[in-house]
């Protein structure tokens, strides 16, 4: 599996359609800054569309100071093109003191979530693995690169060992998490806790833990976020529009393969364990073919020749699309891709059915819902 580069909390959301707009006054104090300098404010905000344009001011008598239009509490990054600091920052006021050059070392005062922010990110700095893992995967990384001739046996051995030290990490952090959420209830952080784990936790507990949050707590952009996911694109929702050229430029739509279940596939030319999973779904799509079924692929490629030699290549006989933007793309986002081979089976109502099934499990799950069909 290839996986999109990320870290745990820089979550990458989007502004969306409905939120009240309200304000939040940035005062700033850097006194190790010169007059002139420029100075950044980030949004980051839920994945699905682009971050907005970040907001750039100029140190004045060592002062410096945003307005911001917000839809609730936000992750921001605050840099001046040598370093930078998050900050977790809610409607009101925030009062900032930057002491030293390249702002890293940033306190934040009078804004209640950022105090809450703190207080979590401190949890998070205790957890060990942190150090494990980077260096597991330097190792990695720094054997790939500086060695020609490759032993698969030792490759596999830094790989098990990476990745074996991810799972730990990462459960490490979901208990953490659900344990601030737990003895805080009412942080105004909670929904943006919780959202930052949903890629960790089972579905189920998943619904459970946002439906526990407090109706006051359902009305931030992160719990609006996480409930567009739980409708969307877990077990049981019905899948988000796709519409998007394929090779020839035609417009293609997946509600217009309504009646067919759809393998919705997120793939690359230049993915390896996606080339390696391209036969099992050829040989699913020559099994179940004349059955209603099908398979309709998306492309993460920015390549069009490399993307069209590798559907030759692979003899992938059916619809393709992409807007050769690589990770940009706008389906992969709003579906939450981060890493591929990646795919949604979504039944002929439109509800997806079952999530990234591959080789056997592909075969018996279309087996099992076709049969059904007959």
């Amino acid at each position: 599996m290839v996986l999109k580069t990320k870290f745990f909390l820089l979550l990458l959301v989007v502004p969306l359609a409905g939120y009240s707009q309200s304000n939040l006054l940035i005062k700033g104090t850097a006194t190790l800054l010169k007059d002139g300098t420029e100075i950044k404010l980030s949004k980051k905000l839920p994945k699905r569309l682009a971050d907005e344009k970040p907001l750039i001011t100029k140190i004045k008598d060592h002062k410096f100071e945003f307005s911001v239009q917000t839809n609730g509490s936000i992750l921001y990054t605050l840099s001046n093109g040598k370093g930078g600091s998050q900050l977790f920052l809610c409607p009101g006021q925030a009062t900032i003191l930057v002491r030293d050059s390249i702002v890293r070392n940033v306190s934040v005062t009078g804004n209640s979530t950022a105090l809450d922010y703190q207080k979590y990110h401190a949890l998070l700095d205790t957890v060990s693995l942190y150090e494990k893992y980077g260096r597991a995967r330097a190792d990695y990384y720094n054997y790939t690169r500086n060695n020609h001739n490759i032993d698969s046996a030792i490759l596999n051995a830094k790989i098990q060992k990476r990745d074996a030290l991810l799972i730990l990490l990462n459960d490490q952090l979901l208990d953490l998490s659900l344990g601030w959420i737990k003895q805080h209830p009412n942080s105004p952080i909670n929904p943006f806790v919780l959202y930052g784990q949903i890629t960790y936790m089972p579905e189920d507990d998943f619904r459970k833990s946002y439906y526990s949050l407090a109706a006051s707590q359902k009305k931030d952009i992160w719990a609006k976020e996480s409930k567009y996911m739980i409708d969307s694109l877990f077990i049981g929702g019905i899948a988000p529009s796709v519409s998007e050229t394929d090779a020839k430029g035609n417009i293609v739509t997946l509600s217009s393969f309504r009646g067919k279940y759809v393998l919705l596939d997120f793939w690359a030319a230049w993915c390896i364990p996606c080339r390696e999973e391209n036969p099992n779904v050829v040989k699913a799509a020559e099994k179940y073919k004349g059955q209603n079924f099908t398979v309709l692929s998306i492309s993460l490629d920015d390549d069009k020749t490399a993307w069209l030699k590798a559907i030759e290549k692979d003899g992938l006989g059916w619809t393709h699309l992409s807007a050769l933007k690589g990770w940009n793309d706008g389906i992969s986002k709003k579906y939450y891709v981060s890493s591929i081979p990646a795919n949604f089976l979504i039944d002929p109502n439109g509800k997806i059915v079952a999530k990234n099934i591959r080789g056997e499990e592909l075969n018996k799950t279309l087996s099992m819902l076709l049969s059904k069909e007959k």
